[in-house]
């Protein structure tokens, strides 16, 4: 893409589209870092969250099936580490504790998103080779689906007779998790408006309701690094050029004059109508 120029400020801009991997990949460069050494530098530390976010999917998973029960009212009491819950809170306690249980995977998540977009970056911008060697020295960045053969791909000039059926079971997957959320949020809804209309403690049990949806709230816009390209604006040589006339302006005016005269040369730039 060429430089445009704005009329306005008179600065040079370029545009491209960015994923967050990729950004964050061009901060962590340093000068003689090759790829192998930033990654094998930051994957220890995703190792670590790794292990806090298997915790805290448990918990999710703990805190969705007390939810469900509770909605069927299957358990009369519930207990643990010498604690109860009375029957009677049992929703209260329930919709509590998926709404901690959510926050604390949302956050853990959201430090885990920064490093796995990273690796992302780099393995859909590799070959089959490069894509095989990611995925056997760093297996926990990257997801089920990267490990599927189709996404890796195959040795040069070597084919599966039959490819493997990736996409539909891609898609059963993704069915699957719509449904879980969904269901899972139609529980927590009803399960809220049982607790807001309950007899017993009514501001304690409000609270809670208003306690839960602030912290549901929390929990959705938690900031995460995401593998969708954005738009960047590169302004290249034009901030140099700024800070280069607030230290020597008469240099800069020289080394402007230069560069407009080599842009044009190249068609780099275009020469203003009026």
């Amino acid at each position: 893409m060429r430089w445009e120029r704005n009329k306005t400020t008179g600065i040079s801009t370029k545009q491209a589209k960015m994923a967050d991997g990729e950004v964050s990949y061009l901060l962590l460069v340093q000068e003689a870092d090759d790829e192998k050494t930033i990654l094998s530098g930051v994957y220890p530390s995703l190792e670590k969250l790794y292990d806090q976010r298997q915790k805290s999917i448990s918990m999710m998973l703990i805190s969705f099936a007390l939810l469900v029960l509770s909605y069927l009212e299957f358990v009369e009491e519930f207990g643990s580490a010498g604690l109860k819950v009375n029957p009677v809170y049992l929703k209260h306690f329930a919709l509590m504790f998926s709404c901690v249980a959510g926050l604390n995977h949302a956050l853990i998540d959201a430090k885990m998103s920064y490093f796995q977009t990273i690796f992302s970056y780099v393995f859909d911008r590799s070959d089959a080779k490069a894509r095989a060697r990611l995925l056997a020295h760093y297996p926990l960045a990257f997801d089920a689906n990267q490990f599927s053969p189709t996404l890796r791909g195959y040795p040069k000039f070597v084919w599966p007779k039959r490819f493997h059926q990736f996409y539909p079971w891609a898609a059963l997957s993704l069915i699957g998790l719509a449904a879980v959320l969904l269901l899972s949020v139609f529980i927590s809804v009803s399960i809220a408006v049982d607790v807001w209309n309950s007899k017993g403690q009514i501001f304690v049990s409000r609270s809670i309701v208003v306690i839960s949806v602030y912290v549901g709230l929390i929990s959705i816009f938690v900031p995460k690094y995401w593998n969708i390209k954005r738009t960047y604006t590169h302004y290249g040589a034009s901030e140099l050029f700024r800070q280069l006339e607030e230290r020597n302006p008469e240099r800069a005016r020289l080394l402007r004059r230069r560069a407009v005269k080599f842009g044009i040369a190249r068609g780099l730039f275009e020469m203003p109508k009026d």
